[in-house]
This record gives structure tokens, C-alpha cells and sequence, in this order.
């Protein structure tokens, strides 16, 4: 550096100069301590001319360090190279009560206004010309720091100190800026893939360091799309932070990197959920029993490791719900159809006779036993879980897949998450499949498959759906004629009431009591007369005798008790006794809802106190 060498090679002038004797004229007796008074006074305007890089690099440990560097950073007198390697050293310079100096306030009682805030602030102040020439030295400098590999711990060690979080951080602030620091694009360009490569090259250490003054997640989404492109490669079976990483392609990805990211979350999955991951894990496992000095028995270790898969799965399924993509809509379609491991019979219990060990074994098989069927059912509702408002509406395949699961003999919180998935496609697409699955026995699957109906339908929709119920009213519950009638009441764009009228007087029991129970589940006593007439209605009620909990019943008061409150259960036969047993005490039982804004009747009128409160003289 030229002008660092032509101040050294000044100083060595000065020296010599010091060695030569005067012999010109004879020496006061005052010369020394005058020449001693003014090299004190001279003393800070010859440092002003004889900084280099020894003296930046000491003034990163001093007290006043931080102002002299900014000083060289904001002073023309000091050449670019100088003021560079004075910017290096303010940005690495080590926390000072906390804080970095570089990123806080640099010297805030100091005399130039420039070092009051961040080095940012202080590039800003510097000329445009100058500072484009720093920057243009600075931002490469800075791109080589971020290029070194990650410090590596050592075995048993804890991870060394990195030290590129400050250019990292320096990075960041500069391209933020609101002051245009870096002008060239080319430039502003190269930091950017620089600090993603500096992201990917050790993401999960990185992201969640608490030293740095930018988080990893802050930096990658100034970036963008781009940012978020190399996370795929990262999704591994060792990875730790999938859901962070799910995240951000999530809300960062393009397409592409979408479907990368989906396709490496399947392969994770199908690891999790394969007996590789069993063989693997149950190592690891054993020794943190035996660290922890547990001694399960064989059942009790295969309950730990199903519980600790599950759970890892879980995880996995919530990444690829973010994510989404064709991959895991394939997967989790596939996994959720299929009903898992032959169970084989529930073990049965120990003999009354055995000793206690034997029923303890015993009681253990059973435990396991209903957690493997607890786990089938909980993974499979996880995957229909994950598609939601994931599969490509309108897709046939799609549709056919998810309701092959709907009308399947799969447990019921997996049949409900199905024909929830169903009902996020398009209604035209899939309600005539759904009312296919009417014509089955299974009372329970049906009311599902209505139920989904009328949530996707509205008032116009009505007289369609009471025409696909059962005609016979054979194995129809009373429990989905009161499901549907409360879910009529909810629909829109319409008269519900209107609509509803001719289905009460028309049509077999099963309409008539669906329609009736629109009245049982939402009407009142006002609305009595509207339903009192059918009371003789003789039309044959619906029936359903396989089932307990699809009996046609009302508790009514009983017959001869003298107790009123005594009651029994009330067989319904026709559509009258519907009316007169079930409906009518319901809408009795039920007060009108108050219109809006009609103050309820113990509520204080607006200048009444309130109940149990002093008027406002008693207050005084």
C-alpha cells in the first residue's frame, strides 16, 4: 500500500534526523525540554500521518479503538485501502458490554457526527465517488470471509466459535440499507449468492446462533426464492430442523424447489415409517435405557420404540403438509388407504390363578397390542391430515383415491378426514360420488357423506339432497335425520323454512322426519303451530334395529309415575309420534332467540344501574 509505505518510510526520515547531531550553533540549555514540549504537542497531528494497518489492528482492543477506526473511515486524508482494512477491523471487532460497535453506536459522545450510529451510517457519510471504491474493495474481502469452511468440533468437544456471523451480519446491513451502499448490481449480486452459499454451507448450526444481529431466517427471506433453493439437498434422515426448513421452502420456494423439497420430506417418511429406521434406532434406543438404568421388558422396549417412531412420523407429516407438492400428495394417499399390519386376535387375559409376573406379561401384550392399532389409526389420519387443502382440485384421480378411503371399513376419525379432503374439491366433481355411498347399509358412513353434501350445498340444493335419501327408510337412524336437520338450518342463501315445507307434509317417513328435525334441533315454542298439525301423521316412521345407537327413541315423561320428572323411553313408529314425543317437547323446552339489538330481559337499562350496584348518590 503506497501511502501506508510513504508514511513509514517518513517516520524512518524523522529518526534519522534525531540521530544527527547539530553542530551549527551551541545548545540553550532550554532546548530539551522545548523539543520535549513540542513533540507533545505535535504528537496528534503526526499520528494523523502516520497510521498503518499495525495501528488499526491495535486500536481493535483499545478503548477508544472504535473511534480512531471510524475517524480513518470518514477522513479523506486516509487512502481507500487504508480505510478498508479500518472497516474490516471495526466489523470484527469483539463485543464491547454486549454489543458490537460496528452494528450499535460507534462513538456516540464523539466529535464527528458520521461515527455516532453504525459503520453503515458512517459509509453513507463518506463521499458517493470514495465510498464506492471502499465498497468495491470491502464487499469482496467480506465474500472471502464467508467462503471459509465452518469451524469443526472437535470429539466430545463443544463447537468452536464462527467467526463470519460479523460479515454476515455487515453483509446483511449493507444490502438493507436504506442509504444505496452498493450501487453496483453485479456486486450487490455476488454477496447475495455469497451469503446463501454461506446458509447452506452449515444451515442447522447456523440458524439458530444467537450471536449474530440478523437471523438466518430474516437474511434468507430478504433474499428470496433463490435462498431457499439448496434446502432440498439438505433434507436428510440425520437432518434436524426439517419443520424450519419445510417452512421456509414453503413461503420462499419456487415450484421447482416445492417439489424437490416434497419429494426428499417423502423419502424421510417412508424411511421413519420402514423397518430400516427400526433397526437403526432400536441401538440407540437400548443405550439410553441403560444410561438412564432402565430395564424394560421385551414389550415394554417395543412399546417405547413404536411411541418414539410415531412420533417421529408426526413430524414428518407436518413438513409435508407445508410443503405439499405431488410427492406427498401421492404418499399420503397412498399410506392413509393403507389399513397397516395384520393385528392378528387382542391377546387374551391371564389365567385368575396365574401368579403376578404372568398377568403383568400378560396386561403388557395387551398394551402393546392396542398401541399398534392406536398407532395405524393415528399415522393414517396424519397423512389425510397433511393433504389438506393440498390435493389438485379437480383432479379425478385424486378424488377417486380419497373417497376409496371414505367408503372404506377404515376406523372413523380416518373415514371423517377423508370426506373432509372430498370436500375441499369442487362440488360438481364429487357430490354424485357421494351420494352413491347413500346406498350402503353403514348408517354411519352415510351420515358422513350427507353431512359432507350439505356443508358444500345451499337452500336451492335442499329438495336435490331429501330426493337421494333412502326411500325404504331401512337401517336409517334417528341420529342422521337430527345431524341433517341441524345442518340444513346452517345453510345459505335462502329460506330454509320455505324450503322446508312441502318435505314435511310430502315424500316417505325419511324425508318428512329429516325435515321435522330441522324444527327439533333448531326450532321454539313459537314455532309450534307450524309442526302441531302432523301430530296424526301416520306415515311409517324410518327403522333401524341392527345398531343400538340407531333405534328410533325419545325419553317422554312416564306413564301413571307420580314423580313427573320420572321418565322412559318411547318407541317411535310413525311420523306423528315423531312430532308428538320428540320434536314438539324439544321446540317447548326451547325459548326464541332475542332479535338483534333487543336488550335481554334482566339486562339494566343504559342509564339503570346494575343489579347489586348503588346508584350513582349512593356512590358518593
Amino acid at each position: 500500500m503506497a501511502t501506508v509505505e510513504r508514511i513509514r518510510g517518513g517516520r524512518a526520515s524523522e529518526e534519522a534526523a534525531a540521530r544527527t547531531p547539530n553542530t551549527s550553533r551551541p545548545r540553550s540549555r532550554f532546548a530539551p525540554r522545548l523539543l520535549t514540549v513540542l513533540a507533545v504537542s505535535a504528537a496528534p497531528l503526526l499520528a494523523g500521518c502516520r497510521v498503518d494497518q499495525n495501528d488499526l489492528h491495535r486500536w481493535e482492543t483499545t478503548s477508544q479503538g472504535p473511534r480512531k477506526l471510524c475517524a480513518v473511515l470518514v477522513h479523506d486524508k486516509y487512502d481507500v485501502a487504508l480505510r478498508v482494512e479500518a472497516t474490516l477491523a471495526l466489523i470484527r471487532m469483539k463485543p464491547r458490554s454486549g454489543r458490537r460497535p460496528a452494528f450499535s453506536q460507534i462513538d456516540q459522545d464523539g466529535d464527528l457526527e458520521a461515527c455516532k450510529r453504525t459503520f453503515v451510517e458512517a459509509l453513507g457519510a463518506v463521499s458517493t465517488d470514495t465510498r464506492q471504491q471502499v465498497v468495491a474493495s470491502l464487499v469482496p474481502l467480506i465474500i472471502d470471509e464467508l467462503k471459509k469452511a465452518p469451524p469443526v468440533a472437535q470429539a466430545g468437544q463443544p463447537s468452536p466459535p464462527d467467526p463470519s456471523f460479523p460479515y454476515k451480519d455487515a453483509a446483511h446491513a449493507m444490502l438493507i440499507s436504506e442509504r444505496n451502499i452498493i450501487t453496483d448490481e453485479a456486486l450487490k449480486q455476488n454477496l447475495k449468492t455469497a451469503l446463501v452459499d454461506w446458509a447452506m454451507a452449515d444451515f442447522e448450526h447456523r440458524l439458530d446462533n444467537r450471536s449474530q444481529l440478523y437471523g438466518m431466517e430474516q437474511l434468507l427471506r430478504f433474499i428470496g426464492p433463490s435462498a431457499v433453493a439448496g434446502l432440498p439437498k439438505l433434507m436428510t434422515r440425520e437432518t434436524r430442523r426439517l419443520d424450519q426448513m419445510a417452512t421456509l421452502v414453503a413461503e420462499l420456494g419456487d415450484a421447482k424447489t416445492k417439489d424437490a423439497a416434497s419429494a426428499a420430506l417423502v423419502g424421510i417418511a417412508k424411511y421413519v415409517s420402514s423397518d430400516e429406521w427400526t433397526k437403526v434406532k432400536k441401538p440407540e434406543l437400548e443405550a439410553a435405557n441403560a444410561a438412564s438404568k432402565l430395564q424394560p421388558t421385551p414389550d415394554q422396549f417395543q412399546m417405547q420404540l413404536l411411541t418414539y417412531q410415531g412420533e417421529e412420523l408426526m413430524r414428518a407429516f407436518g413438513s409435508l403438509k407445508k410443503v405439499g407438492g405431488r410427492p406427498a400428495i401421492d404418499f399420503c394417499l397412498d399410506f392413509a388407504g393403507n389399513k397397516g399390519p395384520d393385528l392378528g386376535k387382542r391377546p387374551d387375559n391371564a389365567d385368575a390363578k396365574a401368579d403376578k409376573e404372568t398377568k403383568e406379561k400378560a396386561a403388557t401384550a395387551q398394551a402393546l397390542w392396542d398401541l399398534r392399532k392406536e398407532q395405524v389409526e393415528k399415522r393414517r389420519t396424519a397423512a389425510l391430515a397433511a393433504l389438506e387443502g393440498r390435493l389438485e382440485r379437480g383432479n379425478p384421480e385424486d378424488i377417486k383415491r380419497v373417497l376409496d378411503i371414505a367408503k372404506s371399513d377404515a376406523p372413523d376419525n380416518v373415514l371423517d378426514l377423508a370426506f373432509r379432503r372430498a370436500s375441499e374439491m369442487p362440488r360438481d366433481q364429487v357430490v354424485d360420488k357421494l351420494y352413491e355411498i347413500f346406498k350402503q347399509d353403514k348408517w354411519k358412513v352415510r351420515r358422513v357423506a350427507a353431512g359432507t353434501v350439505l356443508k358444500m350445498s345451499t337452500v336451492k340444493h335442499i329438495d336435490e339432497f331429501m330426493g337421494k335419501l333412502p326411500p325404504d327408510g331401512k337401517n336409517f337412524a334417528m341420529a342422521e335425520a337430527i345431524t341433517y336437520g341441524a345442518l340444513i338450518g346452517e345453510l345459505k342463501e335462502g329460506n330454509v323454512v320455505e324450503a322446508l315445507k312441502k318435505h314435511l307434509t310430502s315424500g316417505p317417513g325419511v324425508v318428512r322426519t329429516t325435515a321435522l328435525s330441522y324444527y327439533l334441533t333448531l326450532g321454539n315454542k313459537t314455532q309450534i303451530d307450524q309442526v302441531k298439525g302432523l301430530e296424526s301423521d301416520s306415515t311409517q316412521a324410518p327403522s333401524c334395529d341392527a345398531d343400538p345407537d340407531c333405534k328410533w327413541v325419545c325419553e317422554v315423561a312416564k306413564e301413571g309415575a307420580k314423580d313427573p320428572k320420572e321418565r322412559e323411553q318411547k318407541d317411535i313408529k310413525t311420523v306423528g309420534d315423531f312430532v308428538k314425543y320428540c320434536v314438539e317437547p324439544a321446540m317447548l323446552d326451547r325459548a326464541p332467540e332475542a332479535k338483534k339489538d333487543e336488550p335481554k330481559k334482566d339486562a339494566p337499562k343504559p342509564d339503570e344501574p346494575k343489579k347489586d350496584e348503588p346508584k350513582k348518590d349512593e356512590k358518593k
